[in-house]
């Protein structure tokens, strides 16, 4: 008798382990329904199991039920006090619900139990961008900088933050040290790109989509901004072949049309141009070239 009893207790534990490890595996390929299905058959054997609520969480806030995914994450808190990734989610699913309050209390209790928890502060951060208070984010993405200063994402999380603050030197001096971090990464290269056309350094410009262009050529983007950059700079013509080469990587690219026909119209052909902007309107640019349309071309 005790040893069927034993028994039956083992394959309850097996099923029980089998239960979490099949949802988590679901769960990691995308599949949240089952996933959830999983979590539930666990939480019946174990209703206490905050790794099954902390994950069927998860699977939920997948799946846009951010409530039922908070509740989740409650669970997970209650029967695991300190386990920070739970309060992380919590706060993201607050924070998504606009419960700016709510978000802010969860990540400041992940840093009261750890202070160096770099995503905490990211998640802060995120949430004063989210009321536009862009100097708060700023100060929390410092912060995740003196815990993590090799962390690439955070420079350019704070790159993001500084250019909608209005320091555009700021913004450059985070993308710099992006590029430092990641030389290879033709991202940092378009975003200080952008930044350094918003202070007229058209040539700084043109000089980083090409170090973008020279990393990853048959990427459409790096010319259409090198292109766009010559159009402020007025050399017309050499705007004209990026956007060019822009739409010969990416024949549906409907903003290198765009452009391009603007830059076809400085120089007279209004027909070609006019061409372009019917384009861009086939390709979705509706509102901008309905209005350019509407104003240049008969």
């Amino acid at each position: 008798m005790k040893i069927s009893v034993i028994f039956i207790l083992l394959a309850l534990f097996l099923n029980n382990s089998d239960n979490l490890e099949n949802g988590k595996q679901k769960l990691s390929k995308g599949d949240n329904a089952g996933a959830i299905s999983e979590f539930n058959k666990e939480i019946e054997i174990n209703s206490k199991s905050a790794e099954a609520f902390l994950n069927r969480g998860i699977a939920k806030f997948n799946m846009k039920d951010i409530n039922g995914a908070i509740a989740d994450y409650s669970q997970a808190i209650e029967f695991a006090a300190n386990d920070v990734n739970a309060y992380l989610r919590r706060g993201q699913a607050k924070n998504t619900l606009k419960d700016f309050e709510g978000a802010l209390s969860d990540y400041n209790k992940v840093i009261e139990i750890d202070p160096k928890n770099v995503f905490a502060y990211i998640g802060i951060a995120f949430l004063k961008e989210d009321t536009k208070d862009f100097q708060g984010a700023i100060s929390a993405y410092n912060q995740a900088v003196e815990i993590s200063p090799n962390n690439a994402e955070v420079y350019s999380y704070r790159a993001s933050a500084k250019s909608r603050a209005n320091d555009i030197q700021g913004c450059i001096d985070d993308y710099s040290k992006v590029i430092q971090l990641n030389p290879k990464d033709i991202a940092p290269y378009i975003s200080r790109g952008a930044a350094k056309q918003k202070i007229n350094d058209f040539e700084g410009a043109i000089a980083d989509y090409s170090k973008a262009i020279e990393i990853e050529p048959e990427f459409e983007k790096p010319y259409y901004f090198r292109g766009w950059a010559k159009q402020n700079s007025n050399d017309l013509n050499g705007s004209i072949q990026d956007f060019n080469k822009a739409i010969e990587i990416n024949p549906n690219y409907a903003p290198a049309y765009l452009n391009r026909g603007v830059s076809k119209y400085e120089l007279n052909d209004k027909e070609s141009a006019c061409a372009d902007w019917r384009k861009a309107l086939e390709l979705g640019l509706k509102e901008d070239a309905t209005n350019i349309l509407n104003k240049y071309c008969e």
